[in-house]
């Protein structure tokens, strides 16, 4: 059985511009979260405020956002390689279907991981501020998701 190869909606186009704003916004957003973040959660009166400063979970984060963001940057370079445009983010490639079921492991699951996860948030009662971190890991998923159509659009002979 033959699986439609451009069967979604959800194209990208030629555009490139989402996938690299997603990854610019993994290492950027981590740290404007944080900060907001703890500083909602020391006002709520959840932190006694003698403690520790919030200063070290919010360096911490700084320091992750520093290093994750060559990583970041390396895979979305090696899944944009010789990308020319025509993603679609609901793509599966019946000509080469190992290729997009190893895509769809590696790639989707971690999405599909997440989007679980913020769902459990949602379904739970957090209070307001707990939910940017929701935000925050969406902008993973979204991540994930474009890196997957990136990385199964057609590439050009060579």
């Amino acid at each position: 059985m033959e699986i439609e190869a451009r069967g979604s909606r959800l194209s990208l186009g030629e555009r490139e511009w989402p996938i690299w704003a997603a990854t610019a916004a993994l290492p950027l957003a981590l740290v404007p979260v944080s900060i907001l973040y703890y500083r909602l959660l020391l006002k709520s009166g959840t932190l006694n405020p003698q403690a520790d400063s919030i200063a070290i979970p919010i360096v911490g984060n700084a320091m992750a956002a520093m290093m994750v963001a060559p990583f970041v940057l390396a895979i979305t370079w090696l899944c944009t390689w010789g990308y020319e445009g025509d993603a679609d983010l609901l793509e599966w490639d019946g000509a080469r279907p190992w290729r997009s079921l190893a895509a769809t492991l590696v790639l989707g699951t971690p999405a599909l991981g997440i989007a679980g996860l913020i769902a459990i948030d949602i379904a739970s009662a957090l209070a307001w501020y707990e939910y940017l971190w929701d935000v925050y890991l969406g902008i993973w998923a979204a991540w994930f998701l474009l890196l997957r159509a990136v990385f199964l659009a057609p590439r050009p002979a060579r």
